[in-house]
C-alpha cells in the first residue's frame, strides 16, 4: 500500500494517541514531542463531537462543548508555535520564516473555521477533523523534523553550554518532580566543571578535584534514590540502570585521578562527563522513568496518597496543593467499585455509588477551579484564559462520563479511573506549576510587600522553631533591600552592609541546616548542602565588587533574592524537612 494513503487512513480512523503515533515522526527533544501529542489528542477530542452529530443528538449543550474544543485546539496550537519558534531563535536553528509563515497560515485557517462555527455556517465534521489532523501530522513530519532533529547540533550546543537553560531544552523529563530536579542539579555541577576547564585557572587542579568529588557524591545520592525508586514500584531496568551507574562512577574515579595527577585534558572530561550524562538521561532514565511507559497500571492500583506523592508538583500554595491532594483522594475512593466492576458483582446500588462519587469530584472541581481563577485575577497571574479552558474541558469531560455511565452505555473501571488521576496529574504538573509557581507572579507580590508578614501566607513551616526563625530573619532583610532599591534613585549606603548582612544570615543559617541534617544521617544532605555553596557563590559576587553595583543591576539582584529564598524555603527546606519527620514517625 502506498505510505501516503496508509497515513491517511490512520489519520482518518485514529481515536486515541496510541493509533496515530506510528505515523508521527519524533524530532528528538521532548518538549516539542510531547507539545506535538497534546496537539494531536485536541483534535481527536472532535471524534466525540463528530458521534454526537452523527446521531443527530444535537443541543446548545453540544454547540457550547464545541466552542469550548475549537478554543482549546486554538490555544494548544498558538502556545506550541510560540514554544518553536523561540527554540529556534535561542538555538540559531534553520527554518525560521518556514515555520513562521506556516504557522500563520494554520492560525488563520482555524480562526476561520472558530469564526464559521460562531456564525452558525459550519459544524464539527470528519472533514473538519481531516483537514487539521492531515495538515499537523505533515508539518510535524517534514518541517518540525527537518528544523529540530536532534543530531546536526546538540553536541554544539553541550560544547558551548555555560548554564542549565542553555541545555535545558536537550534534557527529557521523566515527570518525576524530584527525579528531574536531581538531573537538573548534576547537569548544573558538570557545567560548573565545564566552565572550570574553559577557564584560564587550570594551575588549580584542587578546584577541579573539589567539582568532580561534589559530583561523585551527589551522583551516589542520586542513583541509590533511582534504584530504591525501581525496586519499590517494580519497575524493570533495575540491572541496567545498576551497570550504567557503575560505569559512570568508575570513569569519575579515573577522572580524579587523572586530575589529581596533573594529567588533564579538558576538553576531553568535558565531553565526557556532559555526554554521559545527556545521553543516560535521555536514554536509560527516560525510558526506565517516564511515567506513560508504566503510571497506567500503577495509577490503577493506587489506593493512598502516599503512593502518589512523588508523581504530583507541589505549587508551593498549601490552599492549591491541599485541594489537588484531596481531588486526586476522591477519586482514590472510588477502588472498592472498581474492583467490584471487575469481579462483575453489580449489586443494585453499585452504579448509584459510582455516580455518587464521580459528581462529588465534579462539584469539588468546580469550587476549586473557581477558587484558582480567582486567585489569578486577585494576583494578575499570566495564564487565566489557559486555565479557564482547561477547567471547562474537565468539567465537560465529566458531564459525559457521568451521563455514560448513568445511562449504562460505560462502566466505572479502573481505566476510566486512571484515565481521572492522569488528567488531574498531567493538568496540576504542567498547567498548575507553569502558573502558580513563584517564579511567574511572585514579582508583583514582591512589589507590595514590605514586611515578612505579606509573604506569610506564601512561607511554608519546616515545624523546627528554630529553621523557621531563620527563614523569617532572611526574608525580613531581603525585603527591606526589596524597599531601599524600590524606593530610591539611586543605591542607599546602607545596601552593602545590608547585602552583608544577609549573606552573614544565610550562612549562619546554612550551617545549623547542615548541621541538623548531618545529626539526622539524612541520606541528602549532599544534594541540600550544595545548593547552599552555589547560593553563597552568588551573594559573595555581589558583596565583594560594591564599586560595579548600579540601580538596575542591584533591582534585578533582589528580586532573584527573594525568589531563590522563596522557592528553596518551599521547596528544597520543606521536602527534606518532611522527609526527616517522615522518618523519624516511621522510626518510632
Amino acid at each position: 500500500m502506498d505510505e501516503n494513503i496508509w497515513t491517511r487512513w490512520i489519520i482518518q480512523t485514529a481515536r486515541s494517541w496510541p493509533d496515530i503515533s506510528e505515523v508521527v515522526r519524533q524530532t528528538g527533544i521532548e518538549s516539542v514531542d510531547q507539545e506535538h501529542r497534546q496537539l494531536i489528542e485536541s483534535a481527536l477530542d472532535l471524534n466525540r463531537l463528530i458521534e454526537l452529530f452523527e446521531s443527530n443528538d444535537i443541543s446548545l449543550d453540544v454547540i457550547k462543548k464545541e466552542s469550548i474544543f475549537l478554543q482549546r485546539l486554538r490555544e494548544v496550537t498558538a502556545n506550541h508555535f510560540e514554544h518553536e519558534e523561540e527554540l529556534i531563535r535561542r538555538f540559531h536553528l534553520r527554518n525560521l520564516s518556514r515555520q513562521q509563515a506556516q504557522h500563520k497560515q494554520f492560525l488563520q485557517l482555524l480562526d476561520t473555521f472558530i469564526q464559521d462555527f460562531n456564525a452558525g455556517r459550519m459544524w464539527v465534521s470528519l472533514n473538519l477533523k481531516m483537514s487539521v489532523l492531515e495538515w499537523v501530522v505533515h508539518h510535524i513530519n517534514q518541517v518540525d523534523f527537518d528544523t529540530f532533529c536532534v543530531d546536526p547540533w546538540i553536541n554544539k550546543v553541550l560544547e558551548e553550554a555555560h548554564q542549565w537553560e542553555d541545555v535545558e531544552a536537550l534534557i527529557k523529563p521523566t515527570g518525576l518532580y524530584r527525579m528531574d530536579e536531581e538531573h537538573k542539579d548534576l547537569v548544573n555541577l558538570t557545567l560548573e566543571l565545564n566552565n572550570w576547564l574553559s577557564s584560564d585557572h587550570l594551575e588549580n587542579l584542587q578546584e577541579v578535584v573539589s567539582i568532580i568529588d561534589r559530583i561523585d557524591h551527589y551522583a551516589r545520592h542520586h542513583f541509590q534514590h533511582e534504584e530504591a525508586f525501581i525496586r519499590k514500584q517494580g519497575i524493570p531496568h533495575l540491572e541496567e540502570q545498576c551497570q550504567s551507574h557503575e560505569h559512570f562512577l568508575h570513569m569519575v574515579k579515573q577522572l580524579r585521578i587523572q586530575a589529581a595527577n596533573g594529567r588533564l585534558a579538558p576538553l576531553e572530561i568535558k565531553q565526557e562527563v556532559m555526554n554521559w550524562w545527556v545521553a543516560h538521561i535521555n536514554g536509560t532514565d527516560y525510558d526506565t522513568f517516564r511515567l506513560e511507559t508504566w503510571v497506567g497500571s500503577f495509577l490503577g492500583k493506587s489506593s493512598s496518597w502516599e503512593s502518589l506523592t512523588e508523581l504530583v508538583k507541589t505549587t508551593g500554595l498549601d490552599q492549591l496543593d491541599q485541594e489537588h491532594q484531596d481531588l486526586i483522594l476522591l477519586t482514590l475512593e472510588a477502588n472498592d467499585v472498581v474492583e467490584a466492576f471487575q469481579r462483575g458483582k453489580l449489586t443494585p446500588g453499585l452504579r448509584e455509588k459510582a455516580l455518587e462519587i464521580l459528581r462529588h469530584l465534579q462539584e469539588y472541581s468546580r469550587h476549586h477551579f473557581t477558587g484558582e481563577e480567582a486567585l489569578i485575577q486577585r494576583y494578575a497571574i499570566p495564564g487565566l484564559e489557559r486555565q479557564q479552558l482547561a477547567h471547562a474541558y474537565f468539567l465537560e469531560f465529566m458531564d459525559d462520563l457521568i451521563r455514560d455511565i448513568g445511562s449504562g452505555r460505560m462502566v466505572f473501571s479502573a481505566r476510566v479511573k486512571t484515565r481521572i488521576i492522569s488528567w488531574w496529574t498531567g493538568h496540576i504538573n504542567t498547567v498548575d506549576y507553569q502558573t502558580f509557581r513563584l517564579d511567574n507572579w511572585a514579582s508583583a507580590l514582591f512589589a507590595k510587600a514590605e514586611k515578612v508578614s505579606d509573604v506569610t501566607p506564601i512561607l511554608k513551616s519546616m515545624g523546627v522553631p528554630w529553621a523557621d526563625r531563620d527563614h523569617h530573619r532572611v526574608v525580613e532583610l531581603a525585603l527591606e533591600l526589596n524597599q531601599l532599591v524600590k524606593t530610591h534613585n539611586t543605591l542607599p549606603a546602607r545596601v552593602p552592609t545590608l547585602l552583608r548582612e544577609i549573606a552573614t544570615a544565610s550562612e549562619e543559617h546554612f550551617a545549623r541546616e547542615e548541621v541538623f541534617f548531618q545529626q539526622m544521617a539524612y541520606s541528602g544532605l549532599v544534594t541540600h548542602s550544595d545548593k547552599h555553596r552555589l547560593f553563597m557563590k552568588e551573594i559573595h559576587r555581589y558583596t565583594e565588587c560594591p564599586e560595579t553595583w548600579n540601580k538596575e543591576d542591584m533591582a534585578h539582584f533582589q528580586v532573584q533574592l527573594l525568589h531563590w529564598w522563596l522557592n528553596h524555603i518551599n521547596g528544597v527546606d520543606y521536602h527534606d524537612f518532611s522527609s526527616l519527620t517522615a522518618m523519624r514517625e516511621q522510626a518510632s
